[in-house]
């Protein structure tokens, strides 16, 4: 039996059960107005995911465990039911928990991610992270700086850094479990896992950003197979972070699959 560990969460609004998963090196801090713009009709719980966030920091972290972690709070909140909107990393745990216990998923809204696997972008990125040196960190613009080399790209870098938390008179730390990451980076690029017989039938809803590489044509075969009651939907001028670089017509698109029958 897979050990579950007792995630962190924020519980805002009344209605109908949504729940929010982050990516990876994300919380549910990045998805804070999302939920509080849906906690007018709905009753969302945020979620930071195994070693992210407030969370505990555990070694294993494998898509099945994560979906248990989930499936763990659901139950202790006497959730069932529910829509499951996952980002990315929290896509996959999101489709994960569909397929192992689909009685706590009504429907599903993954944010820019197929159920495949990727090529391994992230080691370069991981070992920039865990080579920097908190002794010379005064200030998140420091780590910037620092990290440049390795992490190019401002807007990753700068999303990166919002796990780095500073306090008065105690070098930085970090909100996410770099080992723990790093170790199990293999399994979180890999496709979920799943069986030849696996399927979830209820509503699930692909949001991708049209500017993005996440969901291609190569994946639709998967996403059909596992999913058979599944829609895609491009949101245009957005990437990998549509809940963010198109927030209102994300949102739109979120209310709109929350609100049909």
């Amino acid at each position: 039996m897979t050990e579950t560990v007792a995630l962190n969460f924020q519980e805002t609004g009344d209605g109908p059960p949504v729940a929010i998963l982050h990516g990876l090196y994300g919380s549910l801090r990045n998805w804070r107005s999302i939920a509080t713009e849906l906690s007018d009709q709905y009753r969302v719980v945020s979620i930071d995911l195994r070693n992210h966030g407030d969370s505990p920091h555990i070694g294993p972290m494998g898509y099945s465990a994560m979906a248990a972690d989930v499936a763990s709070l659901l139950e202790r909140l006497s959730i069932s039911g529910g829509s499951i909107i996952g980002h990315s990393m929290g896509g996959k745990v999101a489709m994960s928990l569909a397929l192992s216990d689909p009685h706590f998923v009504r429907q599903l809204i993954v944010v820019d991610i197929a159920p495949d696997g990727y090529p391994n972008e992230y080691t370069i990125l991981i070992d920039s992270i865990s080579q920097l040196d908190l002794n010379r960190i005064h200030r998140r613009s420091d780590a910037s700086t620092a990290l440049m080399d390795g992490i190019p790209n401002a807007e990753i870098r700068n999303f990166i850094l919002q796990n780095l938390v500073f306090a008065a008179d105690s070098l930085p730390v970090w909100k996410i479990n770099i080992e723990g990451i790093k170790h199990a980076i293999g399994d979180l690029i890999g496709p979920i896992p799943y069986s030849h017989s696996s399927s979830f039938d209820g509503p699930t809803f692909f949001l991708r950003g049209a500017l993005s590489d996440r969901v291609q044509a190569q994946h639709h075969e998967t996403i059909g197979k596992l999913f058979p009651n599944s829609h895609i939907t491009s949101i245009a001028g957005a990437g990998h972070w549509p809940q963010v670089q198109a927030r209102g017509e994300f949102l739109a698109h979120v209310r709109q699959i929350l609100e049909a029958k």
